[in-house]
């Protein structure tokens, strides 16, 4: 995932923001980090910041697959993105029943959080705790 790639890149540089494509999977996961406090918000990009170069043809499809991501910080504690560790990618898929992921969820005893693809969408392990379903566990943020 070049997602997670660009959050660990930007909480290294200290940076409030970073630019990544976007579809409709990542924005699902963006606004559950969003809602979860883990980002501070995120957007589209404007077509009047790219039109500014005129040397650079951008055309309105790829303009509109931009988005600019704005990390949260803790003040002087940094970013509220500590770490995040992918589980399933295409070729290993790591997936929890309900029962696993309470046991994995009392185990945990940390405030870690599981972002996870269950037949209800993208749910936190709490959420998906809620509705008594498992599924397969996309990430752990810290």
């Amino acid at each position: 995932m070049g997602l997670v790639a660009k959050f660990k890149q930007a909480v290294r540089n200290h940076d409030n923001y970073f630019i990544y494509f976007a579809n409709k999977k990542l924005i699902t996961f963006l606004t559950l980090l969003q809602e979860q406090g883990i980002i501070h918000n995120f957007y589209r990009m404007p077509d009047a910041a790219l039109s500014e170069d005129n040397s650079l043809q951008i055309g309105p499809a790829f303009n509109a697959r931009l988005i600019v991501v704005h990390l949260k910080t803790n003040g002087p504690f940094g970013p509220a993105l500590k770490n995040i560790h992918v589980f399933s990618v295409p070729s290993r898929n790591v997936t929890v029943t309900y029962q696993q992921l309470i046991l994995k969820s009392n185990a945990a005893g940390d405030s870690a959080i599981y972002v996870l693809n269950t037949p209800k969408g993208l749910l936190t392990h709490t959420a998906a705790l809620q509705y008594r379903v498992g599924g397969e566990i996309i990430c752990k943020i810290n």
